[in-house]
């Protein structure tokens, strides 16, 4: 019985070597793995640090780009209320020179066909005076 006992424990040292073997093996198997992980996280991270230099460098372009862009907008707006200022003056000042000039109009109308009225009658009667006197 204990040579039975004795080969039992040979067989039993004998799977136990096989199963640290295989563990050994599969953990080694295990630890490639991790480590091409690891490698192609790094070249991810490699190419991931110009992407992110790049990014923050076009964010600081646009951000300019956006200032700029507002400036520009604020410099319009003020353009467009500085002519819209100009014409308004303009406008005001067409009343105004319509207002001053209709109003004397009429009355300079009136005047010149009243001295070309007094005219008539004076030539009128300057020469029916003349031709009644050498009558």
């Amino acid at each position: 019985m204990e040579t039975v006992l004795n080969i039992f424990l040979l067989l039993l040292y004998t799977c136990l070597m096989a199963l640290s073997i295989s563990l050994i093996i599969y953990i080694k198997k295990i630890v490639v793995s991790i480590e091409e992980v690891n490698k192609d996280i790094k070249s991810v991270v490699d190419k991931l640090d110009p992407l992110i230099d790049s990014m923050k460098s076009m964010s600081g372009s646009l951000q300019q780009l956006s200032g700029e862009l507002s400036d520009q907008l604020e410099k319009t707006g003020w353009i467009i209320d500085e002519v819209k200022i100009r014409v308004e003056s303009l406008l005001n000042f067409e009343d105004k020179v319509k207002g001053t000039l209709e109003s004397p109009m009429p009355k300079l109308i009136q005047n010149i066909v009243s001295i070309k009225n007094g005219f008539s009658v004076f030539w009128q009667a300057l020469f029916s005076g003349k031709t009644n006197s050498k009558k």
